[in-house]
């Protein structure tokens, strides 16, 4: 368990002690297959959120070539490394498998809070040229209004294999 305090653009300040505008509260957890993670995101005043990733996931930026697929994706969009998207809000697991190495990535979104991106009208997973994959829960087109001490929520999870 922990709790993240998170500042807005327009209350953070360089030295760190701007107005938090979030909290956090995340539990993490290893059932023996994969890691449990659920976050529960209270509004510490009223706002709006207009982008907000979750889930994402770093992986070495090389050489090395990557597939990856936008699971639940209505084009089942597979991409060779950085700059895609799923093309819709419809993906709710990110599978990255490294094309020279037996190692596989799995992560995603159970279909419950932001989970379901009803703060999404647009594409709901995306990887980088440099080495990251999200999600994107809440983005500009579907602003999210809160007020003070409002929650919203998400789970998801994590699961890393060796494939022999």
């Amino acid at each position: 368990y922990w709790t993240n305090y998170v500042q807005a653009t327009n209350t953070k300040k360089e030295d760190g002690s701007g107005r938090a505008v979030l909290k956090e509260n995340y539990h993490l957890h290893f059932d023996g297959e994969k890691f449990e993670i659920e976050n529960d995101v209270t509004a510490l005043e009223d706002l709006t959120i207009v982008r907000y990733y979750g889930l994402q996931m770093s992986r070495p930026n090389s050489s090395s070539a990557y597939d990856i697929s936008y699971v639940g994706s209505h084009t089942n969009i597979v991409a060779i490394t950085g700059n895609s998207n799923s093309y819709d809000n419809h993906c709710s697991e990110i599978y990255i498998r490294r094309l020279d190495a037996p190692v596989e990535c799995r992560f995603g979104v159970h279909p419950i809070g932001l989970g379901t991106f009803y703060c999404n009208n647009s594409y709901s997973a995306f990887d980088t040229d440099y080495g990251k994959s999200y999600f994107y829960m809440i983005n500009s087109d579907t602003p999210c209004q809160m007020t003070e001490y409002q929650q919203i929520n998400f789970k998801g999870y994590y699961k890393f294999r060796y494939c022999d």
